[in-house]
């Protein structure tokens, strides 16, 4: 399925016209409004070796993998 949402008026008569789907514009819902938990920063991790085809590196924040 395709819709499209925020279009203006003429777009969303093409997309009507070509039978997809017009979706209405949502407002936040109370989920949003709620305030976020405070992230800590955490350095990012580099790693400056060589990393193997299928070998998996995780990182807890941003990851900086860097070749030789």
């Amino acid at each position: 399925p395709i819709a499209i949402r925020g279009a203006d008026p003429i777009h969303e008569q093409q997309a009507r016209d070509l039978a997809l789907g017009v979706l209405n514009e949502t407002r936040s819902s109370a989920v949003d409004s709620q305030p976020k938990a405070v992230e800590r920063n955490m350095p990012a991790r580099l790693i400056t070796e060589p990393v193997r085809s299928g070998q998996q590196v995780y990182a807890k924040s941003d990851l900086i993998v860097v070749g030789p």
